[in-house]
């Protein structure tokens, strides 16, 4: 009772607002797909996974400059010569609100998916679902 007393949780009313980035640039990425190294039976089929490799990467390549890109390394020497280097990559992220501008075969052995990012329709749609919000006024009684 006595700790109670002295908290501010029961004697306060704190008011949120949601706040607004001061620019919203328009974000671009690439992906890149060889045909002829893709699974299938037939040229078709190649290419119709040519098109969903190059998409995913570009979408990754999206998150890469959403997200950052976590890079881990290791280098093992022995006898003060370098025996074995190693380096790791990972992409954590969400990408909301992509466009695909162009996808299409680049000569005879490539496909290509061309997407964009507006990031003032990726902050509305991340509002929209999280609500992200900060203080805006306390009220002690």
């Amino acid at each position: 009772m006595l700790l109670a007393g002295c908290s501010n949780v029961l004697n306060s009313h704190i008011e949120y607002e949601t706040v607004q980035p001061d620019s919203y640039p328009v974000l671009y990425a690439t992906g890149y797909a060889p045909i002829e190294q893709q699974a299938g039976e037939d040229i078709e089929a190649k290419i119709i996974n040519a098109m969903t490799a190059s998409k995913a990467q570009a979408y990754k390549e999206l998150a890469a400059q959403l997200h950052g890109l976590g890079i881990q390394g290791s280098q093992q020497i022995g006898a003060m010569v370098v025996q074995d280097t190693a380096l790791q990559t990972q992409i954590l992220g969400l990408v909301r609100g992509a466009k695909i501008q162009k996808s299409y075969q680049q000569g005879n052995n490539t496909y290509v998916t061309e997407l964009s990012l507006d990031m003032r329709r990726a902050h509305d749609l991340t509002v929209i679902t999280e609500n992200r919000q900060h203080v805006k006024e306390i009220r002690y009684y």
